[in-house]
């Protein structure tokens, strides 16, 4: 799949994005429109390498744990689903106690999937 990685003598092996898995689960047999939204989340271990002083607002570790998700959708759930997960982080923000925080917004990319219009 990837080559390995050494350091310190000891070898790593480099693991991609969670996307293509979820993905490989969605295909794994065939979805009714009645079936979605069909929505895959996760919490993984990502491990890393920083470099002595590359990173900018965190402390240099070697492994973190990152929530994955994807949701399958209709064009037509889109909206209600953007909606959902915008009051879920809200929901979670509160929970939490952060009350005064930045939301940016993602630009489309160079290079995307779908039409412009959707």
């Amino acid at each position: 799949m990837f080559p390995p990685m050494y350091d310190e003598n000891i070898t790593f092996q480099l693991k991609p994005m969670n996307c293509p898995f979820h993905i490989a689960i969605f295909k794994s047999k065939v979805h009714s429109y009645k079936e979605l939204p069909l929505r895959y989340g996760e919490i993984g271990t990502v491990y890393r390498e920083e470099k002595s002083g590359v990173v900018q607002g965190l402390f240099r570790v070697r492994s973190i744990s990152q929530d994955d998700a994807h949701i399958f959708c209709r064009s037509s759930q889109l909206k209600d689903e953007i909606v959902n997960i915008i009051e879920l982080a809200k929901f979670m923000m509160k929970t939490f106690g952060f009350q005064n925080y930045d939301v940016c917004l993602s630009t489309r990319p160079d290079k995307y999937i779908g039409s412009v219009k959707l």
